[in-house]
């Protein structure tokens, strides 16, 4: 292969991977009930805030509900351990400030923002000592 198409072919290689990184936007309202760990959306609506209305995207109470929907195995789904790491629904925060103009103060909220599987190393128990 000359120089000339080993360049080509890297220059393919990079726009390809780059095309791939880039994920497709959905709209809430698809991805709802329909992610591996799967969402409720609430409201936080408070008249005396700004901003009023801020959106909450919380972890479902129960993890498994949607590969269990749609009976997909347990270990193709999130909420399981591996030999050597454990998978599983962390709910994602994130900080907003808020204020209250009435009396001029200002808040930080922890605001949920999110819900994904999460891999963690397994953390092994050490090897127990004997007792005399």
């Amino acid at each position: 292969m000359s120089p000339a198409q080993t360049a080509i072919l890297l220059m393919a290689a990079a726009t390809m991977a780059a095309v791939r990184a880039k994920p497709r936007p959905v709209p809430l309202e698809t991805a709802l009930n329909k992610t591996l760990c799967p969402i409720e959306v609430e409201i936080d609506d408070n008249p005396e805030r700004v901003p009023r209305r801020i959106k909450l995207i919380k972890c479902k109470a129960e993890p498994k509900e949607w590969c269990q929907q749609q009976n997909i195995a347990q270990f193709e789904c999130c909420e399981h351990t591996h030999s050597d790491h454990v998978m599983e629904c962390v709910q994602i925060e994130d900080r907003v400030l808020v204020q209250f103009p009435v009396t001029g103060n200002t808040s930080t909220m922890h605001v949920p923002v999110g819900c994904v599987c999460m891999v963690s190393p397994l953390k092994k128990a050490g090897k127990l000592t004997s007792s005399p």
